[in-house]
């Protein structure tokens, strides 16, 4: 049942359930909702009214209230409750007994007798989570054979059987609940269970956990050992050890998922110390013990964590302040310990700085690839043959909400029939958390295409910074500026201070969702030459071109896209693209508006923020910027809000890639003009989806149609960047673009050489207003067309060229946009 302030209550065979009271008021998003459940097995995902009032469930036992999040609950048939907490804020169990709370995912509370309290929360098994699961989405005669469409996060596999089709939490996820309930990312949802991508402080092993589960359980730390091969004391560390569970590389495809309730895999420490060559903690009911030494060293089953000796590689930075373990437990298991000195939150910091982290490849998960945050990339792209930018950190002042973070990965490789492209990226912020510790979060954005014939697959999470129990996850340097902490999925939702356990997705159009983890340690590399010196407050307009792929049909056909022209009225008109940049506040938004060239299609896509405490849009410099979807403004398909836009942009300073470039063809060398990639995802209202990879943009400040000149020649020289659709090949292609333009006249001929193998020459195109032009050519059975604008440099106001092209012929499309450069000064004719 998906209520009007869409809450969603999904209810289970054989179950008794009487909706005693709906009251909504959509203009104040207030209300409630009351249920009586008698038995069965009940899922429930609050919504707008969930997040002021708790929803209630009451059983013959107990009464449930669930404020902003997700909760499982199962009724036996004499009354027994045992609820389960998903996800969200908090879940509450009550009795005549008392009350018990819990706000940490995969933890259960069970009421037996109506008149005694309710037990304390305690993990769930994997059984209970499979059986109740099993209940939900499960169940059918064997001789059913029908099949759900099991769309989920986009057309995955189907449970087969059944009478109806049950959605699960992510297709629930998915129907347009990321703005209300708890206002949790949905890419991010993660399944029951403190998995170790878990940043909130698990308990530590067997027993229950304190009555109201919501205070961090205190560790005890001790030094264990004293022979000295360490020349300093290292103390006050805090940090976390975690062991691998399986769920993490788990498909979601099924009705169950694999889900290890063994909270000794991941437990956060405090003022944990090292010394006489020893780190050694204590969690709880298993000890870890490891050696330390200067720089890189090897352990070989040297020291125990609570599964027992291990063996692997430990690394102490040079000012002995920050400390991490790749290790192999005896059982076979990765094991991933970190320590550091947390920054010192009452020391101030001031002014304008920019910082630059280097990510070291995830070892504990099992990723395929060394690109950060990618379970898996196309087999012939690595970090040799793509461009990952550092992890930035633009700062104001102090490691508050004025700090914010982007990195970005390209990569091309290949030309034509042979190329594979991965592109991905980041933005966040940081906050101040629920211990009152500075935090990083964000979320991340990709798409990537492991070969010319494949469909598009989509990459996305949340991100945030690991603490320790005691809420510390950024750790200073021995000069106490933040020089090293571990990012991983888990996410704090939208004005949340408390931590929220996630997964990473991977979702191809034509195959099974998968879930995934990763853990990044972030160290100090060097900062690019000039970043962050060029810093202007200003907006830009532009064109954006590509091609879009249709997820509604087995043949997942592509359309070129181009500026909308609905937004102005006016075909190929710049101000249809706008990027706005905030110097002041680091920050950037922007709004492309799009439309399909061959369908009625268009959208009004929204990314980054005008907000000083969102992470959403990171701006660095003129030069240095990126941005993925707004929360603030919703995102439009055909006018209507769209019920899902996961989306990335980046200037392509940060992500430079030129190795797919063909023989004589070199990107623009543009001074004013900016221009990069994007990639999106648009889900409309009937679950239509449409993905773009590697579309470009290009935009600048725009002059004054009566300050443009009115005589005289210039050549302006270029590329053309675009996507290619050739006879159902996909792929991006570069090539030469020239402009030979007469002010006079207010025209120009423009030749195109090597795009895909293709030229053309003498393509006529004219300016009805000085500034804005466009034309069409042909040659060998292929059309081609433009639209283009001058961009002011300085106060010169035809500086450089920028706009959108399509080409196309018999099963052969190819859009993008094109960048140029005036050659020299205008050439005046002679008196």
């Amino acid at each position: 049942m998906l209520f009007l302030d869409e809450s969603a209550f999904t209810v289970g065979p054989n179950s008794d359930v009487v909706l005693d009271e709906f009251v909504f008021n959509p203009e104040t998003g207030t209300g409630k909702i009351a249920l009586t459940a008698a038995k069965g097995v009940f899922r429930l995902v609050g919504g707008k009214i969930s997040k002021r009032t708790p929803v209630t469930l009451k059983t013959p036992t107990a009464t449930i209230g669930i404020r902003g999040g997700i909760a499982l609950v199962n009724v036996a048939d004499n009354g027994a409750t045992q609820a389960t907490f998903l996800f969200g804020d908090q879940m509450t169990v009550d009795t005549g007994g008392g009350r018990r709370t819990a706000n940490r995912p995969g933890f259960s509370i069970t009421a037996d007798d109506p008149d005694a309290p309710p037990s304390d929360p305690t993990p769930t098994s994997g059984e209970q989570l499979d059986a109740a699961l099993g209940s939900l989405e499960g169940g059918g005669s064997e001789d059913d054979d029908s099949a759900g469409s099991g769309d989920g996060e986009g057309g995955g596999g189907g449970q087969s059987g059944g009478n109806q089709q049950v959605p699960t939490d992510e297709d629930v996820a998915d129907a347009g609940l990321d703005d209300l309930g708890s206002d949790n990312d949905p890419d991010a949802v993660g399944p029951a269970g403190p998995g170790p991508a878990g940043g909130a402080p698990a308990p530590t092993g067997g027993g229950t956990e304190a009555a109201e589960n919501t205070t961090t359980q205190s560790q005890q730390n001790t030094v264990l050992q004293d022979s000295s091969t360490l020349g300093v004391t290292l103390g006050n560390f805090s940090g976390r050890y975690r062991s691998h569970n399986q769920y993490l590389t788990s498909t979601l495809d099924s009705s169950t998922l694999e889900i290890d309730p063994d909270t000794s895999r991941n437990i956060g420490f405090k003022q944990a110390s090292a010394s006489g060559g020893t780190f050694s903690v204590s969690l709880g009911l298993s000890t870890l013990s490891l050696p330390v030494q200067s720089g890189t060293f090897s352990l070989t089953s040297a020291g125990t964590t609570p599964f027992g000796s291990v063996s692997g590689t430990g690394v102490l930075s040079s000012d002995e302040r920050f400390l991490f373990y790749e290790l192999t437990e005896s059982n076979s298991n990765k094991a991933f310990v970190f320590a550091g000195v947390p920054v010192d939150t009452s020391t101030t910091e001031t002014g304008f700085l920019v910082q630059a982290f280097a990510l070291r490849k995830d070892f504990l998960n099992g990723l395929s690839t060394d690109i950060p945050f990618l379970r898996s990339a196309p087999s012939n792209i690595s970090v040799s043959s793509a461009t990952s930018s550092p992890f930035y950190r633009v700062r104001r002042s102090n490691t508050d909400s004025s700090s914010v973070t982007l990195q970005a990965t390209l990569g091309i490789v290949g030309q034509g029939s042979s190329q594979q492209s991965v592109f991905v990226g980041h933005t966040g912020t940081f906050i101040t958390n629920d211990q009152s510790q500075p935090a990083i979060t964000g979320g991340l954005r990709g798409s990537q295409r492991t070969s010319a014939t494949s469909f598009v697959i989509r990459d996305s999470s949340g991100l945030s910074s690991v603490p320790g129990s005691d809420g510390k996850s950024l750790f200073a340097d021995s000069n106490g500026n933040l020089a090293y902490f571990v990012v991983n999925n888990d996410f704090y939702a939208s004005g949340e201070k408390t931590i929220t356990t996630g997964l990473a997705l991977q979702n191809p159009f034509d195959s099974a969702l998968t879930s995934y983890a990763f853990d990044h340690v972030a160290t100090p590399t060097t900062k690019p030459t000039g970043i962050g010196t060029t810093r202007t407050s200003r907006t830009l307009n532009g064109y954006v071109g590509g091609l879009v792929e249709r997820g509604t049909t087995s043949s997942f056909p592509t359309f070129i896209i181009e500026n909308d022209d609905s937004v102005t009225g006016s075909p190929g008109d710049p101000t249809a693209v706008k990027i706005t940049t905030n110097a002041s506040i680091n920050r950037l938004d922007g709004e492309f508006g799009v439309q399909v060239e061959d369908d009625s299609r268009n959208y009004e896509i929204r990314f980054g923020t005008t907000s000083s405490t969102s992470g959403r849009g990171t701006f660095i410099d003129d030069n240095t910027f990126g941005a993925r979807d707004s929360t603030q403004t919703a995102s439009t398909i055909n006018g209507t809000t769209a019920s899902r836009m996961r989306m990335f942009m980046v200037n392509q300073e940060v992500v430079k890639v030129t190795g797919f470039l063909p023989s004589g063809v070199s990107f623009c060398e543009c001074e004013f003009l900016e221009w990069g990639y994007w990639t999106a995802e648009a889900k409309d209202v009937s679950n239509n989806v449409d993905r773009f990879h590697l579309a470009t943009w290009v935009a600048g400040v725009l002059p004054a149609t009566v300050d443009m000149p009115t005589s005289g020649t210039a050549s302006y020289l270029g590329h053309l960047n675009g996507s290619v659709d050739n006879n159902g090949v996909r792929y991006q292609a570069v090539g030469k673009f020239q402009n030979s333009w007469d002010f006079g006249s207010q025209s120009g001929s423009i030749t195109v050489t090597n795009f895909d193998g293709e030229n053309f020459s003498g393509v006529s195109v004219s300016a009805s207003n000085k500034r804005d032009f466009a034309g069409s050519g042909s040659n060998d059975g292929k059309s081609i067309s433009f639209h283009g604008s001058f961009y002011k440099g300085g106060s010169d106001t035809s500086k450089e060229q920028g706009g959108q092209f399509h080409i196309t012929g018999t099963n052969y499309k190819a859009g993008g946009t094109f960048a140029a450069a005036r050659q020299g000064d205008i050439q005046t004719s002679p008196q």
